[in-house]
C-alpha cells in the first residue's frame, strides 16, 4: 500500500474468520460444551462395536464431519451431534448397547450418562451451535467460488444479529453472553478483518442498494467515500462519480432496464454492470 497509494490490501477472510471461531471457543461455557462433545465423539470413534452400533442407530451418519477450516470443524461436527441426539439417546438406552462389553466399564458409563441423562449438556449443545453456525455460514460465504466483497458486511452484520436474537429472552445472564460473544466479533473484525473496501462492496450491491427497508449508515458511506478519496485521485473523476451515485440510488439509466432488476439477488454484482454493457453494444 505504501508503494501503491491507491490500492487496499485487506486479510484472507477465511482466515479471520478462523481465528474468529477461535476466539469464541476459548470462552468458558462454549469451551467446555466442545470438549464433552469430542469425548463423546472419540469414544464411539475408538470403539469398533460402538461405531457399528451407532451407525446403524443413525442410518450411516456421521458425527465427525470434514469443513472449510480446522476450528469450524469442531462447530460443524457439534452441529452432527445435535442433529442426532435422539438416535443417540436411543442406541445408549437400548439393549444392543447393554450387551456392548465396554457399556459395562466405567468409561462407556460416563459417556452413556452423558449423552442419556445430562440435559444441561444438550441444551449447552444448542446454546454454542446456535450463536456459531451464523458465523459458520459466512465462512462459508468466503471460503466459496463467488467473489463474497459485497456480501461481507451485510453477513457479518446478520451473524451479530442472529446471536443478539438467541439471547433476546435469555434474561440477564443471556445479555451477558451476548456482550462477550459481541467484543469476540467485533475484536476480530475490527482490528484485523474490516477494511473501507467492504463497506463500498456493500454500497455497490444492487441486492442490498434496492432492498425494501434497507438503509445504509453513516459508517457505510464513510467507507465508500474513503475507497472514492483513496483509489480515484482525479478530482474530476471523483465529480463524474458522484453524478453517477445518483443515477445509481435512484435505479436509473440501464439499472432501471427490467433484466437489471430481475438479476439484482440473482447475479454477483459485476456480472451485472458487465451484461449490460455488452447489451448496450450489440
Amino acid at each position: 500500500m505504501e508503494r501503491y497509494p491507491s490500492i487496499f490490501w485487506t486479510p484472507c477472510a477465511a482466515h479471520c474468520l478462523d481465528l474468529m471461531l477461535e476466539d469464541i471457543g476459548k470462552i468458558d461455557f462454549v469451551k467446555e460444551i466442545v470438549e464433552s462433545s469430542k469425548r463423546i465423539k472419540k469414544f464411539i470413534y475408538n470403539h469398533g462395536s460402538v461405531l457399528h452400533l451407532m451407525r446403524t442407530f443413525t442410518n450411516n451418519k456421521e458425527l465427525v464431519r470434514p469443513a472449510i477450516t480446522r476450528f469450524a470443524t469442531s462447530f460443524i461436527s457439534l452441529q452432527s451431534l445435535l442433529n442426532s441426539k435422539w438416535d443417540l439417546k436411543r442406541m445408549f438406552l437400548s439393549d444392543e448397547w447393554r450387551a456392548l462389553t465396554i457399556s459395562h466399564k466405567s468409561e462407556g458409563q460416563a459417556i452413556c450418562r452423558l449423552v442419556s441423562y445430562q440435559e444441561s449438556f444438550w441444551a449447552g449443545v444448542e446454546e454454542v451451535c446456535s450463536i456459531t453456525e451464523p458465523l459458520v455460514k459466512v465462512l462459508r460465504l468466503v471460503d466459496g467460488d463467488k467473489p463474497a466483497m459485497g456480501y461481507l458486511y451485510e453477513a457479518m452484520d446478520r451473524a451479530k444479529e442472529a446471536v443478539r436474537s438467541y439471547y433476546d429472552d435469555k434474561g440477564d445472564d443471556g445479555f451477558q453472553r451476548q456482550l462477550l460473544l459481541w467484543e469476540v466479533i467485533d475484536d476480530r473484525w475490527n482490528n484485523t478483518l474490516h477494511r473501507p473496501i467492504h463497506a463500498a462492496g456493500l454500497f455497490l450491491n444492487p441486492a442490498f442498494a434496492y432492498s425494501c427497508g434497507f438503509l445504509f449508515d453513516a459508517k457505510v458511506m464513510d467507507g465508500f467515500f474513503t475507497c472514492v478519496q483513496k483509489m480515484v485521485p482525479n478530482p474530476s473523476e471523483r465529480a463524474e462519480i458522484s453524478k453517477e451515485m445518483e443515477v445509481y440510488r435512484m435505479a436509473g439509466g440501464t439499472l432501471s432496464f427490467d433484466m437489471a432488476v430481475q438479476d439484482r439477488t440473482a447475479k454477483m454484482p459485476g456480472k451485472i454492470f458487465i451484461i449490460l454493457k455488452i447489451f448496450l453494444c450489440l
